[in-house]
């Protein structure tokens, strides 16, 4: 199954909860493959290999015992590690839901090692007060490789949403904001709901698109219109 992403500022890897996605790359002007697994692949320790880019890191784990073919990791931006080891040494990846702690070393543009997830303690009290239950360290490792804030949680529902772990992870993945909640709402769509709004970001729906779609003749009363017509113009 393949999906393709529109712009996004972020390079990360998203999932669906139970059911994992596969690795998922999206950058400023990314696609998004997804393989779906029906064994949970995510891992909160075990080894890890790297590619290093331009910009950026290509990490991809492994959990112990895992010899199925999906693949679970994420592109970073390298400006997030401090530095990369060229000799055997630990180095880190934090943001508000944990830290990965990473062993190992790079040679040349390629890297491998073990790594462990601490998940934030914290975080999770914040989560659950926010009505967002984080059940397990993998639920958090999820988040954190995604980089959901409380911020952006408080913020889907200022916006009047009541989201699951599966909807913040998809929205924040495709680049789902309050700007861009205001510009689609005040296009017309009012009561869109935000598994429709991933679905347009996702497929690169905005404002100018939806005039210039209507300007042309097109009666677009409705998110499934809408991701419909998108879908052909993108095939």
């Amino acid at each position: 199954m393949i999906k393709r992403a529109s712009k996004h500022r972020r390079t990360l890897i998203l999932f669906a909860l139970p059911i994992v996605f596969s690795f998922i790359h999206l950058t400023s002007h990314a696609q998004k493959y997804a393989r779906y697994e029906t064994e949970d692949i995510r891992g909160t320790d075990g080894t890890w290999k790297a590619d290093i880019r331009k910009n950026d890191i290509q990490f991809f784990f492994r959990k112990p015992g895992y010899t199925g073919s999906g693949v679970f990791g994420g592109i970073f931006p390298s400006s997030e590690f401090k530095s990369l080891p060229r000799t055997e040494a630990g180095f880190s990846l934090k943001r508000a839901a944990g830290t990965l702690e990473f062993t190992g070393k790079f040679t040349g543009q390629k890297g491998e090692g073990t790594y462990h997830f601490h998940a934030d303690s914290a975080f999770r009290k914040q989560m659950n007060d926010l009505g967002i239950a984080l059940y397990n360290d993998k639920d958090q490792m999820t988040f954190m490789l995604v980089n959901v804030t409380p911020a952006y949680v408080q913020m889907l529902k200022a916006n009047g949403f009541r989201p699951t772990k599966d909807d913040i992870v998809s929205s924040v993945a495709t680049g789902v904001d309050d700007a861009y909640i205001r510009c689609i709402r005040a296009a017309g769509f009012s009561h869109i709901t935000l598994g429709e709004l991933t679905g347009f970001k996702s497929l690169g729906i905005d404002e100018p698109w939806l005039a210039k779609m209507r300007k042309a003749g097109n009666v677009i009363n409705d998110a499934g219109t809408a991701m419909a017509l998108k879908a052909k113009e993108n095939n």
